[in-house]
């Protein structure tokens, strides 16, 4: 019996982690764009241009005029005409209008793909808190079973007289912070897993998170960085197309001056014999209006546009230097901190050693093993901080750095 239960439970076991998807920081990507459901309604969204982009390229449908009017002037009259009229586009405003939406097409196109990165960006920050958390529980575990080794020599100690109760009972509080500690920890790893997974279209009982990450770039330059951004940044690719979509509007806009222009054609006919046949021109008189309203608006909105780039393109270039900076900062930093933690591994060690010949009291130890585990948690936040500022640096560029290596 015993050991049917325990087949049963190695095959729920295997079949749980079967059924778990196993995500890398490099698929993160992938799945969040064939899986969003907010990203596959954008996409839907975008497809409203193709309609658009079909109806603007379309001549008007032609109009058909009938009509019989009775005259009389003396014996009665019956007059029938039919005629077919037809706009026609002889200055090509509607191809210009057709520009001017496949520029805005692209833009949108540019806008959602800055958005993807941009949400992108979001989900690799809490893949990577969910690491480092995971990272901090399995640091505080092994300052946990530290604690408890010393909590049952102490005890040992304590009934031999060699250390007081209220050093036991400050050791057991110690024990019990860092449990807390822990639980915490736990909490926040799987609330950011619980994000990841919503990111990603997945339920979180099916998804486990790869630990593994590459390294992080040894350095960065500012200046390689604003040229990469200039050349890949979505966002200023859809502000250009604007621009373009502004001046091909401005033209379709005069050209609307002349237009449209209107062709008849048709037949009529009398019962007194007089028949013939019907042609009609018709064409704006530009006497009042010009456009001259519509065309100072667009050419304003164009000015503010290229404001609005270069807008864009001096706050990047501040934005990198920022985040360069800090990235150094961060790298040095990192480099003190692995010191300082081999540093306070010797003198934890030298200080369990003296506790257990007695030569040194609970506080001693227990200042060590706290002052170790807080480093090992400080490494771990400024190594989560370098990936941040590595993930916005690729939200500020446009471009994938770990993939295409773009650092030195």
């Amino acid at each position: 019996m015993n050991r049917i239960l325990l087949l049963l439970c190695f095959c729920a076991l295997a079949s749980l982690c079967q059924a778990q998807q196993k995500i890398s920081f490099f698929e993160l990507e992938e799945i969040y764009r064939n899986n969003n459901p907010v990203l596959q309604a954008k996409k839907a969204e975008l497809k409203a241009f193709d309609g658009r982009l079909t109806e603007a390229r379309r001549l008007p449908n032609p109009e058909l005029n009938a009509g019989v009017e009775s005259l009389s002037k003396g014996s009665t009259e019956t007059e029938t005409s039919v005629s077919l009229a037809q706009e026609l586009d002889l200055n090509n405003t509607r191809r210009w209008h057709v520009f001017t939406l496949e520029h805005l097409q692209k833009a949108e196109k540019h806008r959602f793909s800055h958005e993807l990165r941009a949400g992108l960006t979001e989900l690799k920050k809490n893949f990577c808190r969910s690491l480092v958390f995971e990272k901090d529980v399995s640091a505080l575990n092994e300052v946990l079973e530290t604690v408890r080794d010393i909590e049952i020599r102490s005890q040992k100690r304590f009934a031999d007289g060699d250390v007081s109760e209220v050093d036991v009972m400050r050791l057991a509080a110690e024990k019990q912070k860092v449990v807390l500690l822990i639980d915490g920890l736990k909490n926040d790893a799987r609330n950011e897993l619980i994000t990841v997974a919503a990111g990603l279209g997945i339920a979180t009982a099916e998804v486990q998170l790869d630990a593994a990450m590459p390294s992080l770039p040894a350095a960065f330059d500012s200046e390689s960085l604003y040229q990469l951004a200039l050349a890949n940044r979505e966002d200023l690719k859809a502000a250009r197309e604007k621009l373009r979509a502004g001046e091909t509007s401005i033209v379709a806009a005069k050209r609307e001056v002349m237009s449209p222009l209107t062709l008849e054609g048709g037949y009529k006919a009398r019962n007194g014999g007089f028949n013939g046949f019907i042609v009609g021109v018709s064409a704006p008189l530009p006497f009042n209006n010009r456009k001259r309203g519509k065309i100072q608006e667009l050419t304003a909105e164009n000015e503010a546009g290229k404001l609005y780039v270069a807008a864009i393109e001096k706050e990047l270039a501040a934005s990198l230097k920022a985040a360069v900076e800090k990235y150094a900062f961060l790298s040095s930093r990192e480099k003190l901190l692995a010191q300082q933690i081999e540093e306070h591994k010797k003198i934890a060690g030298i200080a369990r050693f003296n506790f257990e010949e007695g030569e040194t009291g609970l506080l001693e130890i227990l200042d060590a093993v706290r002052g170790q585990s807080d480093l090992i948690l400080e490494l771990n936040r400024t190594i989560m901080e370098s990936w941040f500022v590595v993930f916005e640096l690729e939200n500020l560029t446009g471009a994938d750095l770990i993939k295409t290596g773009e650092n030195e």
